[in-house]
């Protein structure tokens, strides 16, 4: 090869020349087409940080039950913070995909990004438009952890745990309240719970004993509502009115106007189905004893705006389980959401002081008032959801969520992950 070079040197017959003439254009051709690639590989690198962030973005509001038309502007806002540029491009937002990872998930949301990329040395070789696609798509998963959650967005005690409670949790709480005060434990309260979520504070007052398996988190996003779209169906004629039960009767499923009463002594079977309180109270009385099985128990107004109540009082004997399916899967108690909060300065609170006879299993939900729960210390209810706008905490009690065969939403916070 050496021989071989130096003869190259010596040669006049000007070959090499024309071979270093005709070759030069291919080679330097080569080396701006390789600059060029450089600067698309990068463009491809910096856009594909940009599609990811928009679709997280886009799948987190999504979870929080924003449209799609919100949904679309907050994937783009995000996607032009980490360098797109829309003049110079497209993006297209889909949810759910039409294809690909998380194809008709409601959750995910897709997007796409199409850029024109800078021409430099490509354009003298008559390349005049290079473009590059990117895509993400990312979905939401919810952490089934909590079984308390606190609605009201600013109030003090959102969830208040009082008194000398003895609260025994497998499950943890929520609280939406930005208030520094948000999560209020007071008195000689002992609670053990294993986790917390709180938008905003907790607060402890007196010598309350306090056990979370995992530290308080503290100025959280809010936990979604599982149950926000969740309406009162509409309903007909009363099937009774005023009902009072006194001694043993079977309830079939109805529009109970002026809602129902049970007196002590009073032994009441609900058949399975969905029972409409309109108006009056849900009144039962301590010695009574009342038992479901699938039943629904929706809270509403008569005629005249007169919204349904629940008073159960300490030593009602009740075990109430809500269906595994359905239009009202895992909901127990449902409160009309237009229901008034307060009557003057104070909120409006339902009470379920049932003692050591008392086993809920499934939701109750009050999203306009104040939910008060006593529930027992040596029998736990397996799957119970309290969510209100307040929730209060007092007596002995035990709450776990082994929610799988009772129908009832994951009550968790939104994680959101990439799916491609």
């Amino acid at each position: 090869m050496k021989t071989s070079f130096k003869r190259i040197l010596r040669d006049q017959a000007g070959a090499t020349a024309v071979i270093v003439g005709l070759t030069l254009p291919i080679v330097a051709g080569m080396g701006m087409l390789g600059v060029d690639a450089s600067v698309w590989y990068s463009e491809r690198r910096e856009l594909q940080t940009a599609v990811d962030a928009a679709a997280l973005a886009g799948a987190l509001h999504k979870a929080y039950g924003y449209g799609v038309s919100t949904v679309t502007a907050i994937a783009s806002r995000d996607a032009q913070r980490n360098g797109f540029n829309p003049g110079n491009g497209t993006i297209t937002v889909n949810n759910p995909p039409a294809n690909g990872p998380g194809a008709g998930d409601a959750t995910a949301v897709e997007v796409i990004l199409v850029e024109n990329l800078p021409m430099f040395y490509a354009r003298l070789l008559g390349d005049r438009v290079a473009t590059v696609t990117v895509r993400a798509t990312a979905g939401t998963t919810l952490d089934d952890e909590f079984c308390i959650l606190g609605l009201d967005p600013a109030m003090a005690s959102a969830v208040n745990v009082q008194g000398n409670a003895s609260v025994s949790m497998s499950c943890g709480i929520a609280v939406n309240s930005t208030s520094d005060k948000a999560l209020a434990i007071a008195g000689s309260v002992d609670i053990t719970a294993s986790s917390a979520s709180i938008s905003g504070n907790m607060y402890l007052n007196g010598n309350p004993t306090v056990n979370f398996t995992e530290p308080p988190r503290t100025g959280q996003p809010p936990v979604v509502d599982p149950y926000a779209d969740l309406e009162v169906p509409p309903f007909g004629a009363c099937t009774a009115t005023n009902t009072t039960a006194k001694n043993t009767v079977t309830l079939s499923p109805g529009v109970y106007c002026g809602g129902l009463k049970a007196n002590a002594g009073a032994n009441i079977t609900l058949d399975p189905g969905v029972y409409i309180m309109a108006g009056g109270s849900f009144d039962i009385a301590g010695g009574a004893s009342l038992r479901g099985d699938d039943v629904t128990i929706i809270l509403t107004d008569d005629a005249g705006g007169n919204y349904t109540t629940v008073k159960i009082n300490g030593g009602a004997d009740m075990e109430l389980n809500a269906p595994a399916s359905g239009d009202w899967s895992g909901i127990l108690f449902y409160q009309d959401r237009n229901a008034p909060s307060f009557q003057g300065a104070k909120i409006i609170t339902n009470t379920f002081t049932g003692g050591a006879d008392m086993v809920l299993n499934g939701a109750v939900y009050f999203p306009s008032q104040a939910i008060e729960y006593t529930g027992n210390a040596t029998v736990a209810s397996d799957c119970l959801q309290l969510i209100g706008r307040q929730v209060i905490m007092t007596g002995n009690s035990q709450l776990a969520n082994n929610c799988a065969t009772y129908g009832t939403e994951t009550l968790g916070v939104a994680r959101v992950r990439l799916l491609r």
